[in-house]
């Protein structure tokens, strides 16, 4: 992984680098996920997707996992295949890069796919708002692909119609069930 780091000057989100090695659809129990795993099995086989996934679910159920082995399943394409690299950012790396704008929006360019861990979040604010909104837009605007994780459901999202929509209209949500692997 370092030398992809390398090669392409990419920022990794802390998160992702270190489960990179840990995560794979092969260790991951899908029961209860049927249709999950068929979603994310077609998307996989995709070499262009149209559409981004949301992973909705409660704490534990095993989004993030899901998540990096999508980003890892792409980002091996993109070596592999010469395709466009995606981006990795917790929802939290995203936020300290949102101090200044302009880096944020360099990240985010550098990619055709961005991957958020936890970009709907409890206990939000006004910034965490904002920061939302302006990612959904600059994906939407830019014609990229948003996949992410939040255990919050849509309905429930402290968000503008507006941005809600956008979502609806960028990404497949994916219900992930079952009992959570942090007890």
């Amino acid at each position: 992984m370092e030398n992809v780091v390398k090669k392409y000057n990419y920022i990794v989100g802390e998160t992702a680098y270190h489960r990179l090695a840990l995560n794979t659809f092969e260790d991951y129990t899908w029961n209860g996920n049927e249709i999950a795993k068929i979603v994310i099995e077609d998307s996989c086989e995709k070499v262009e997707w149209k559409k981004g996934l949301g992973l909705i679910g409660w704490v534990g159920v095993g989004k993030t996992h899901l998540l990096i082995a999508l980003y890892k399943e792409r980002m091996w394409r993109a070596v592999n295949e010469d395709s466009d690299i995606p981006v990795w950012l917790s929802f939290q790396d995203a936020l300290e890069l949102y101090k200044d704008k302009e880096q944020l929006w360099e990240v985010l360019n550098r990619g055709k796919i961005i991957f958020i861990d936890d970009l709907f979040c409890t206990g939000y604010g006004d910034i965490e708002e904002h920061l939302i909104r302006d990612i959904v837009f600059r994906c939407y605007d830019g014609n990229k692909i948003l996949c992410f994780t939040t255990n919050i459901l849509i309905d429930d999202w402290r968000i503008d119609i507006r941005v809600k929509d956008r979502i609806r209209e960028m990404c497949l949500m994916v219900d992930i069930m079952g009992e959570s692997h942090r007890k």
